[in-house]
């Protein structure tokens, strides 16, 4: 029996079976058809529903609708509803800060150039 010229063994496959420099593990990759679950999820939400608002129809999106039944829901007091929204606000808080208009307020005398309009 001949030698290896080099260790075959856990973690040390035998030369001819190893990956050649520059091939992926997966040359195909991913195929087009399959989507990740988020992709799903959000073009099932975005999907368009009927609703009666005040006596007339109104079309909006499923997680337009999901949310206005939370905040219904919250509002008529169940209180597992309540927890998720609050949750969920604590979540937001720093996304709806940032799209808060900021107001500036200056005190002393304005100088001649910032009088003009």
């Amino acid at each position: 029996m001949m030698k290896p010229r080099y260790d075959v063994g856990y973690g040390k496959p035998p030369l001819h079976t190893r990956f050649r420099k520059g091939q992926s593990g997966n040359p195909k990759g991913r195929g087009n058809g399959t989507k990740d679950f988020a992709t799903i999820f959000m073009k099932a939400m975005s999907q368009p529903v009927t609703i009666n608002e005040n006596g007339k129809r109104k079309k909006i999106s499923k997680l337009a609708a999901a949310v206005t039944q939370l905040a219904n829901d919250a509002a008529r007091g169940d209180k597992k509803s309540i927890q998720v929204a609050f949750a969920l606000w604590q979540a937001l808080e720093p996304t709806i800060e940032t799209q808060r208009p900021q107001v500036i307020v200056v005190s002393g005398p304005l100088a001649g150039s910032d009088r003009t309009i």
